[in-house]
């Protein structure tokens, strides 16, 4: 049964997924979890699965770690893991779990060493800089986002801390999250989850952007959000116009952001409400 399923797998990710390039099993595999049948769907679900008690635990081990070296964190749930969060019924899995974080303070090497034996002392395996945890016990990956102070050129080759999700400013995530229920196999924990407006902006952002990597999960992640959470793009420009306006005035939504060094520098054609309304409707038609 395991080797039907795989090449059932490997099927799909030759033929419908042909056009992913880096990371492209995973993400057909995951993308299967959506569209696959019920056997294959419930293969997968058994291998990305992460307990809702699992989440909480870590994002509590993650701003105690924090906490203690005198920083301050409100950790908040991104990426797949927000998805399943605020789409109930979604079956929208991922193998590591994503959370943007608060490190005040400069990030001299010391305080990086600091952080390291936190992160060790709090049962994580940690990367050189910190963007990247492994649950010793669960083997969960966790990548951490999160705007570094001092040093930049220690970050420079990082997207995980160069001070955006997918555009949209760690800050400004911290300070939107929200506390909601997290249901995971019918298992329910609560969490600080990303605010959907802006889960939305870092989805759009994600589907213009990455063209070479092709992730199937973005797209179908935006309008899962709207779906569930405004009913309709129409619903969710009138009810966030404010936000989105603001966003995209400051360069935060559109094509080929690049913010390595914190600064947000726009080349396209959603410095409006409007544009943003007719991509989206473009996208959506697709």
């Amino acid at each position: 049964m395991r080797r039907a399923n795989a090449i059932k797998i490997d099927l799909m990710a030759s033929t419908t997924f042909s056009s992913l390039h880096q990371d492209g099993y995973r993400h057909a595999e995951l993308f299967s979890i959506r569209t696959g049948d019920d056997e294959l769907r419930s293969m997968l679900r058994t291998r990305y699965s992460i307990p809702a008690h699992s989440i909480k635990d870590i994002m509590n081990r993650v701003d105690a770690m924090l906490d203690t070296n005198k920083g301050f964190s409100r950790s908040v749930l991104l990426g797949g893991r927000a998805v399943n969060a605020l789409c109930r019924g979604e079956e929208r899995l991922s193998p590591d779990i994503d959370i943007a974080v608060r490190i005040k303070g400069e990030l001299t090497e010391s305080r990086l060493n600091d952080l390291r034996a936190m992160a060790e002392r709090m049962n994580f395996k940690p990367n050189g800089i910190m963007t990247k945890l492994t649950d010793r016990e669960t083997g969960i990956k966790v990548d951490l986002f999160f705007k570094p102070a001092g040093s930049p050129e220690t970050f420079a080759d990082s997207k995980k801390a160069d001070g955006t999700v997918s555009g949209v400013p760690v800050n400004e995530v911290l300070r939107f999250g929200r506390n909601i229920a997290v249901t995971v196999e019918g298992e329910t924990s609560e969490a600080r989850v990303v605010a959907p407006w802006q889960l939305i902006i870092m989805k759009y952002n994600a589907v213009v952007n990455d063209v070479e990597k092709a992730d199937p999960h973005h797209k179908a992640d935006l309008f899962a959000v709207i779906r569930h959470q405004y009913g309709s793009i129409n619903s969710f420009v009138s009810k966030e116009n404010k936000n989105i306006s603001r966003y995209a005035s400051r360069g935060y939504i559109g094509r080929n952001i690049n913010s390595h060094d914190g600064s947000k520098a726009f080349s396209g054609d959603c410095r409006s409400v409007e544009s943003l309304v007719l991509d989206l409707k473009r996208l959506e038609a697709e």
